[in-house]
């Protein structure tokens, strides 16, 4: 109705003018808000925990609970490089911008921010203000060395999934009947890797299908890009669900 027009058009408004970040604005339900201050009032929880800093924007509604911002990947930083990658555009200046004063905002809501790692911790703290940052790492050891960039011989694309889950049954059946072929086509040689617990039969011409493996760690290392893949995929491509 009018209402939802109107909102859609000041959303694309605030992104635009960089008045917010973009995933922030579109992200931003009013009557998740009333839900959440309802609830809260109802429910009385200790704590209240918001997960990614687009939901941060919810801590405010959050009455007087226990407020934790768990951030996986700090904003405003994110966007200073995407802007620095993109040849410092107006338009990723002013997303910047946003980031900037939208994280300060939400942290200022929040009674901790969790991080994932020391330098997420370090990236977070001109933004956060007097509100802690704490590291909870991630619940997993990390390999002594990297992996190898370059992958092995024949090169390899790797999907990996639970596929219990019905999205990534979907997926990997749209990579391999329409995408993979095309990559075939340019590199004859390529293999794709289908690792992952309940996966379908899908296997047929450089299709592997591995089901569950004890690790997955040689199936990253020998994953590489195909060489003549340099050229990104087009935008009109990726409307049509061909990426």
């Amino acid at each position: 109705g009018l209402i939802a027009r109107v909102r859609g058009r000041t959303r694309r408004i605030e992104s635009v003018l960089g008045l917010r970040p973009e995933w922030a604005t579109w992200s931003r339900s009013p009557d998740f808000g009333r839900r959440m201050s309802a609830l809260c009032e109802d429910w009385r929880p200790d704590v209240v925990q918001a997960e990614y800093h687009v939901m941060g924007q919810y801590l405010s509604r959050a009455g007087g609970c226990r407020r934790v911002l768990n951030q996986y990947e700090p904003g405003a930083h994110a966007a200073r490089e995407r802007w620095r990658a993109r040849g410092r555009d107006l338009r990723g200046y002013l997303e910047m911008r946003a980031w900037a004063r939208f994280e300060r905002s939400v942290a200022g809501h929040a009674d901790v921010v969790v991080v994932l790692t020391a330098r997420d911790r370090e990236a977070m703290l001109p933004y956060a203000g007097s509100t802690p940052v704490e590291v909870i790492p991630l619940g997993t050891e990390m390999p002594a060395h990297p992996l190898d960039p370059a992958g092995g011989i024949p090169p390899s694309v790797l999907f990996v999934g639970n596929f219990h889950h019905p999205p990534n049954v979907e997926a990997a059946g749209r990579l391999v009947r329409s995408i993979f072929p095309r990559v075939r086509e340019r590199c004859p040689d390529a293999e794709l890797h289908l690792v992952g617990e309940a996966c379908p039969e899908l296997a047929g011409p450089g299709v592997v299908v591995t089901g569950r493996v004890a690790s997955v760690e040689p199936w990253l290392d020998r994953a590489a890009r195909p060489e003549g893949l340099e050229d990104p995929p087009s935008e009109a491509g990726m409307r049509q669900g061909d990426v």
